[in-house]
């Protein structure tokens, strides 16, 4: 057209859009883009989805026994978050070979709050590789979620939710070096 057309956002703490139509989100949700020229108006819905801060498909996860019944746990993942972490805390559960919680044989617990010291940096890697505790009959871990503590002082939990069953027996075996 060679009428100017006038950009609005209902929301632009979710979606700004410049006088020439590009649509910048900014945090996540939804926003209604309204587009104007002469008497026509036309409107699109946009949603933002936030991006996670830790990448939600780790490098590796698996678990191995000592023969003490030391379970190690083997984690990798990376920092998207932008910003520089200090701690981070894995809460894990022990899973027995039928898929219930396993207990440790020394702790008496189930669940584990793991804590890591960083700094780990943006496009960093969060890493752990280190017996965790004592299950006789262990049959996987499940990661439960993930707390974050930045440099900023801001902290966030990202939920994973995902179990494994994969030994070291197996990621060794798997593995192409």
């Amino acid at each position: 057209t060679t009428l100017p057309v006038t950009w609005s956002s209902s929301n632009t703490a979710v979606a700004t859009v410049s006088s020439s139509g590009t649509v910048t989100g900014v945090a996540a949700g939804t926003a209604t883009i309204t587009a104007k020229c002469g008497t026509l108006t036309a409107t699109a819905t946009v949603t933002v989805q936030k991006t996670p801060s830790i990448e939600m498909d780790p490098d590796f996860f698996y678990y191995g026994m000592n023969s003490v019944n030391g379970v190690k746990l083997h984690f990798s993942g990376w920092n998207r978050s932008g910003k520089v972490i200090h701690y981070y805390t894995l809460n894990f559960t022990y899973i027995d070979p039928v898929g219930n919680p396993a207990q440790d044989e020394i702790k008496g617990n189930t669940t584990v709050n793991l804590k890591c010291v960083g700094p780990v940096k943006d496009d960093g890697q969060l890493f752990v590789w280190q017996v965790v505790g004592y299950v006789p009959f262990c049959g996987g871990i499940r990661l439960n979620y993930i707390d974050l503590e930045y440099a900023d002082g801001t902290k966030e939990r990202v939920t994973y939710n995902l179990t494994t069953t994969r030994t070291e027996r197996d990621a060794f075996r798997d593995s192409p070096f």
